[in-house]
């Protein structure tokens, strides 16, 4: 049984502080003994390749390189790494042309 906590901070999370939450949650959790069948604990954040999905993960997108997906090329590709702008300009264009086609915007897969 793998017992997963994802922690996670506005600045991000380094290996080192999951290392220290694991060291410190694996105490509390032997203490209380909440789990009685063998685990394995795994502490991680959500990493940089999370998808952006909140108003506060596109802020905080402001200014960084972000990877587009897409069902249909755009500009030849359906994978671009380019800036937090340029994404912007993509998703308004990608807007654009569903509302021009009266139908729903299907280009559009993740951004990360």
């Amino acid at each position: 049984m793998v017992l997963r906590v994802y922690i996670d901070k506005d600045a991000g999370v380094d290996i080192e502080e999951c290392g220290i939450v694991s060291e410190r949650l694996g105490e509390k959790i032997d203490e209380l003994d909440p789990i009685q069948h063998n685990y394995f604990l795994e502490v991680s954040s959500p990493g940089a390749e999370r998808p952006l999905k909140k108003e506060k993960d596109f802020e905080k997108a402001v200014g960084k390189q972000v990877y587009v997906k897409t069902y249909e090329p755009i500009e030849g590709e359906k994978e671009l790494k380019v800036s937090y702008y340029k994404m912007i300009k993509i998703l308004l264009l990608l807007r654009l042309q569903s509302k021009q086609r009266k139908e729903k915007n299907k280009k559009f897969l993740k951004v990360k």
